[in-house]
């Protein structure tokens, strides 16, 4: 019995998602110069939620670092990387790179509410103080 209530416990500490897209985003200013980078995580949408059909943004991060590596295996495309304090991993079917001249997550808030959206899993609470060993 007791082996079988840890058997539903991360045992690696990875956050897990799925999503339908991947997107490195790159954002410029009129005049090209880099404004913004960021990931978003989109998923296709048939319009049920009073939007029209299209890919949705899920989820996005702002991010002041390189891109996280994406490997791929199969048809499937995989990135970690540390996410404000927990090691958070992606797995899509598509991975898009673009360079645009607006921000297209502000965008998306347009066609549908950012109240709407269905997020990346958070992490787990704490319980207690932070470990000094923590990152």
């Amino acid at each position: 019995m007791f082996l079988f209530l840890f058997s539903f416990l991360p045992s690696d500490g990875i956050i897990r998602d799925r999503c339908d897209v991947i997107e490195f985003n790159d954002v410029y200013d009129a005049n090209l110069n880099h404004v913004l980078r960021q990931i978003i995580f989109r998923d296709w949408s048939d319009g049920n939620i009073g939007s029209r059909p299209g890919w949705r943004v899920r989820d996005f991060r702002i991010r002041k670092t390189p891109w996280p590596v994406v490997f791929r295996s199969g048809s499937l495309y995989t990135i970690r990387w540390h996410d404000s304090g927990v090691f958070r991993e992606v797995t899509s079917t598509h991975v898009w790179w673009t360079h645009t001249l607006w921000d297209t997550e502000l965008s998306d808030r347009l066609i549908l509410d950012k109240r709407f959206r269905r997020e990346l899993r958070r992490p787990p609470r704490r319980h207690g103080p932070p470990s000094e060993f923590e990152p």
